[in-house]
């Protein structure tokens, strides 16, 4: 009995829809890389318009640093002597300290001297002390960084959940009363709040954690940066 011849057509049929099917399947990842491809172009072409769109909205009123002028060391000395002098005469050397720096003089106060515990509200005593403090500042006519600060000691009241929070509005208490009290310009002003993250001494003893309540008043000296609007 004869065999039955397998038809060449019938094989080569097979092979072609083989074919066929891993075309369509390389074609199709082609494109999905494609699409891929352009709409990363496309976010991109988005992005930008929307850049461009805020860049020309804030045409005229640019950000840009300039370099504060810097203090000469006559008249950084003599800030600082008549702070020494001032914390002599007032028998304040358990509550105010400063330090030279070589980009800014550092006026330290300690948080008692300011605050009641918890509050960021000026106690009257302090008042007088800043306004002295103030009249100092206002000789200087560079920018001034008030600097909030706190022990690792948790704070939980109805006013503040953190530190943070706290050593901020202590911060900005000082600054306002410079500024409307004293006169000093709101321009030179800034206030950080550093909570606990930038403690003097280890929190390790109620003495250090005394050292590390404390406000700052940082008169920058030199190669200070300060935003200020461009000039047409």
């Amino acid at each position: 009995m004869p065999r039955k011849r397998v038809k060449k057509k019938d094989a080569e049929g097979g092979n072609f829809f083989t074919i066929w099917a891993d075309l369509n399947s390389f074609l199709m990842i082609l494109f999905l890389l494609l699409y891929t491809f352009v709409m990363d172009k496309v976010s991109e072409i988005e992005q930008q318009k929307i850049y461009e769109s805020i860049r020309l909205s804030l045409k005229g009123t640019e950000f840009q640093p300039k370099i504060a002028k810097e203090v000469p060391d006559k008249e950084r000395q003599n800030i600082v002597d008549k702070v020494v002098r001032y914390i002599e005469d007032q028998k304040l050397s358990d509550f105010l300290n400063v330090m030279v720096e070589e980009n800014k003089v550092r006026i330290v106060l300690a948080q008692p001297v300011l605050f009641d515990t918890g509050k960021a509200e000026l106690k009257e005593s302090a008042m007088e002390l800043l306004g002295d403090i103030g009249k100092m500042l206002a000789e200087a006519k560079n920018p001034i960084i008030v600097e909030g600060h706190t022990d690792n000691m948790p704070i939980h009241t109805d006013k503040y959940d953190s530190n943070w929070d706290l050593s901020f509005d202590r911060a900005y208490s000082v600054i306002k009363y410079l500024v409307k009290t004293v006169g000093i310009s709101p321009v030179r002003m800034n206030a950080i709040g550093y909570g606990e993250y930038r403690p003097m001494a280890p929190n390790d003893t109620p003495e250090n954690m005394a050292k590390n309540r404390r406000i700052e008043i940082n008169i920058l000296l030199k190669e200070v940066f300060v935003s200020s609007k461009k000039e047409e």
